[in-house]
C-alpha cells in the first residue's frame, strides 16, 4: 500500500457507479408501477354481423331511401317501436 489515494479513488468510483446503478433500477421500477397497462379487452380478428332488417322505399322517380340494420347477435328480433310524429317547421312561423 504505497499510495492509499489510488485505492480510495478506485473504491469511490465503484461506489458512485453502484449508487447510479441502484438509482436507475429504483427509478425504472417506479416507472413500471406507474405505467400499469389498463385491462385490455380481447380483440377478435373479425366479427360476424347478421342482417336484421332491410327495406328500400322510392320517394319519387329520382330519390330512394334505404335502411339496413345489422347486429352481431345471431337470433335477434326487433321490437315494435312507436314512431313519434315529426313536426316540420315549414308552415309554422
Amino acid at each position: 500500500m504505497r499510495n492509499p489515494y489510488i485505492y480510495l479513488s478506485i473504491f469511490l468510483g465503484i461506489k458512485i457507479l453502484l449508487v447510479i446503478f441502484l438509482g436507475f433500477m429504483i427509478f425504472k421500477g417506479v416507472l413500471r408501477f406507474r405505467k400499469k397497462p389498463a385491462a385490455k379487452q380481447r380483440v377478435f380478428p373479425y366479427e360476424s354481423f347478421y342482417c336484421v332488417k332491410n327495406n328500400l322505399k322510392q320517394m319519387n322517380e329520382h330519390f330512394y331511401v334505404a335502411q339496413i340494420i345489422f347486429t352481431n347477435k345471431r337470433n335477434c328480433t326487433l321490437t315494435a317501436q312507436s314512431e313519434s310524429p315529426h313536426r316540420f317547421s315549414e308552415g309554422q312561423d
